[in-house]
């Protein structure tokens, strides 16, 4: 089941950065991510995607990414134009968390070919198998609409 993996950054490079390493680690093998950075004024894009162009995925291969501004994510870009892993989109003003996401979702809700959204706090790091484990759950009952998993404070 294809999935997407929603993560909204604003001024927090290192913590988005660290995420998508450990969604990076999944042994879900079939999901694409979406990075919406909340016009960040601290270098962000500049930093995510210098880490972008070192990162690899589980099966060892290097990541395709592509940067979007908003205009393009929502006017003009369509994620089946070709098979990135990341996309990387720039809004132009700080909306929020739900803005923020919002255009992520906008972006992915184009692609007619995706069963999931997983929505993520950037400030998370996420256990190899909770996304494979999340797909088979929503799998296992159609009536359900959401599922979600348990968090644990690592301080």
């Amino acid at each position: 089941m294809r999935t997407y993996v929603l993560l909204l950054n604003w001024n927090n490079w290192a913590d988005t950065v660290e995420c998508l390493a450990s969604v990076l680690e999944s042994d879900c093998v079939d999901f694409k991510t979406v990075i919406v950075d909340n016009a960040s004024t601290d270098g962000s894009v500049e930093e995510i995607l210098k880490s972008l162009a070192s990162m690899k995925r589980a099966d060892g291969v290097s990541l395709t990414y592509k940067s979007l501004s908003e205009e393009d994510a929502l006017d003009n870009g369509t994620p089946q134009e070709a098979d990135y892993d990341v996309t990387l989109i720039r809004n132009n003003a700080n909306y929020g968390f739900g803005g923020g996401n919002n255009t992520g979702l906008t972006y992915i809700l184009k692609d007619t070919g995706f069963d999931y959204v997983w929505l993520l706090n950037n400030d998370t790091t996420v256990d190899k198998s909770a996304l494979s484990a999340l797909v088979a759950e929503a799998e296992r009952n159609m009536k359900v609409a959401f599922v979600g998993s348990v968090l644990r404070y690592q301080g």
